[in-house]
């Protein structure tokens, strides 16, 4: 049964958390977020009956982007509002909506962007796609760009040791909501294509090959197929980028382009983006072992830059989509330059980079 069978208007007087942040606690609606299940919740936030901004966002985040961002947290909804005003004075009515049609369209049409931004980056974008072959390092959980290429004619290949199963209760709504997304958007879309991948009850229905490996491990039956790969805040997490690199080189056709961003900050506060570059290998390697440097692997872009031309692949473009703030890397940068870390001597336009899209293509 659901956990919420009905709407919720959540009543003011709503706690300011900082920022743009306001907190409603609301007890009794269960399946929040959790430090073990961080996009478990299914809640639609509507302002005056309207989808407003981005679930499952971070805290400090929406303190500092606010926008309409939330986050369903424990028994608490955690928010702004879609033009940052005080939810107790703007006059509006806030709900609560656990909708999961609702909950999935949002999520599809929140992933567009980046697919738009993807596809803009590739000679003939979406139309394209039909017909190739397309790695996703790291799809995540959801496999929500997995899916829309999919939805867009590509035969895509998941690079991720353990998928997880065809869940049709996720999968089907999620798909049926991509749809209506895709229709809306200014993507040239293929009905039957659609109706096939949304009629799908497993992976290999879907058009969806998983390698069930490390990107540093491809199958070799992959060898020369790929016409193009992709990532999204994934290759800061590999053990080993350049062996990585060196796989995607061989699964890669001649002229085949990759679109990967890299998210180069410390993963365990926003706020404080290069604090693990002041551990020394040891102490970082014991804490990240058991969760393949789930805090980011601390290769900065110059580095990684390094990697990608070693392992045969020319850069056409690396393009700095966030940067630290300025405040803050005057504090760190006296911290760092004194201290034992590699990383003492690391030039400011590395360290400043917090994101960045590498855009590569393999020579021959």
């Amino acid at each position: 049964m659901s956990p919420l069978s009905h709407d919720r208007i959540l009543a003011p007087r709503f706690v300011h958390e900082g920022g743009w942040c306001w907190r409603c606690p609301v007890p009794g609606l269960r399946s929040g977020d959790s430090g073990d299940a961080v996009d478990r919740s299914r809640l639609v936030l509507l302002e005056d009956g309207q989808p407003v901004g981005s679930p499952h966002a971070l805290h400090a985040q929406i303190r500092m982007q606010g926008g309409g961002l939330y986050s369903h947290w424990l028994d608490s909804v955690w928010f702004s509002t879609s033009d940052n005003s005080d939810p107790n004075t703007n006059g509006r009515t806030y709900t609560a909506r656990w909708d999961l049609d609702t909950y999935l369209q949002q999520r599809s049409r929140r992933k567009l962007p980046a697919i738009l931004d993807l596809l803009g980056r590739l000679p003939g974008g979406a139309a394209g796609l039909s017909g190739r072959t397309v790695m996703e390092i790291g799809p995540g959980a959801y496999l929500d760009t997995v899916l829309t290429l999919a939805g867009l004619g590509a035969e895509v290949v998941a690079v991720d040791r353990q998928p997880g199963p065809w869940n049709p209760d996720w999968h089907q709504p999620y798909l049926r909501g991509l749809g209506v997304s895709l229709r809306q958007s200014e993507l040239a879309t293929d009905d039957a294509v659609l109706a096939r991948i949304a009629a799908a009850t497993s992976y290999e229905a879907a058009g969806i090959i998983w390698t069930g490996t490390l990107a540093e491990s491809l199958p070799e039956d992959l060898t020369d197929r790929i016409h193009m790969h992709c990532s999204h805040a994934t290759l800061e997490h590999l053990n080993a980028p350049d062996l990585a690199f060196l796989q995607l080189a061989r699964v890669s056709r001649s002229g085949t382009m990759g679109v990967h961003l890299v998210d180069f900050c410390d993963h365990r506060d926003s706020t404080r983006p290069l604090e693990f570059l002041l551990l020394d290998d040891g102490a970082y390697d014991r804490e990240n072992q058991e969760y393949h440097y789930i805090w980011g692997n601390r290769v900065l872009p110059s580095v990684m830059a390094q990697c990608w031309l070693a392992a045969g692949f020319d850069i056409l473009s690396f393009d700095v989509i966030k940067t630290v703030e300025p405040e803050y890397l005057d504090d760190f940068l006296p911290r760092l330059r004194c201290s034992s870390s590699r990383f003492r001597a690391a030039e400011q336009d590395d360290l400043s980079c917090a994101q960045g899209i590498f855009v590569v293509q393999k020579r021959g």
